[in-house]
């Protein structure tokens, strides 16, 4: 139901009437994300991973513009295990992946500058649902690799902020390329009773995407 509302709200979006200029597109790149407020592990690192989806902008005037997104994004971190002999000396190092995948939908309000070529600042809200959650341990001192599926315990909706910078190049009238650069922390815990339950961790990532968009004029200004 929660994904449906999102759903719902961002065709709302979509369909406001007396916008000069809207444009749909589709954009893909990367994650770098880690966790942070995480106290159960004391060092982590980043988590790599792709990010896709559908863009929607509309243009309020010669300055300001609404975007929306609709991304499947993964984030999360990486926890390195120290392997030791009967000794306790240190004889390897192996690294667990804690992946949580989402459907997440970015909301954001922006100001534009120039016209070929342009950049823009947005900043906004992120809802997101999860959709699979999982811990990932390699093989290591005799024992199997491990992929172990935590999505009920996971907190399952999640929310955050995200700022933007970005710039676009004009191919034509009516198609775009663009590069964005984006930061997002969640606002909200991935911790629930049944999961890390005295802690506190959130994710935070760094986006980097690329994205080509085709402009529709509004019939109602023509």
């Amino acid at each position: 139901m929660r994904l449906k509302s999102l759903l719902i709200c961002l065709f709302f979006i979509i369909s406001i009437k007396g916008i000069s200029q809207h444009k749909v597109g589709l954009k893909f790149g990367a994650s770098l994300s880690n966790s942070y407020q995480n106290e159960v592990f004391d060092d982590t690192n980043n988590l790599t991973s792709v990010l896709a989806g559908l863009n929607y902008n509309y243009f309020l005037n010669e300055k300001y513009h609404l975007d929306a997104d609709l991304l499947y994004l993964t984030r999360g971190f990486n926890f390195e295990i120290f392997l030791r002999d009967a000794e306790g000396n240190q004889i390897g190092v192996e690294e667990a992946q804690f992946n949580y995948r989402y459907v997440s939908i970015p909301i954001k309000v922006g100001r534009h500058f120039g016209s070929t070529l342009s950049g823009y600042v947005n900043v906004g809200i992120v809802p997101s649902i999860l959709i699979k959650a999982t811990h990932e341990t390699p093989a290591f001192l005799g024992r199997p690799e491990e992929n172990l599926d935590v999505t009920d315990q996971v907190r399952s909706l999640d929310i955050g902020g995200i700022v933007e910078l970005g710039g676009n190049y004009n191919l034509s009238d009516k198609l775009t390329l663009g590069l964005i650069a984006s930061y997002l922390m969640s606002f909200t815990s991935l911790s629930t009773d049944e999961y890390f339950a005295s802690d506190d961790i959130k994710l935070r990532s760094i986006l980097i995407s690329a994205g080509i968009s085709y402009s529709i004029s509004n019939k109602n200004n023509d």
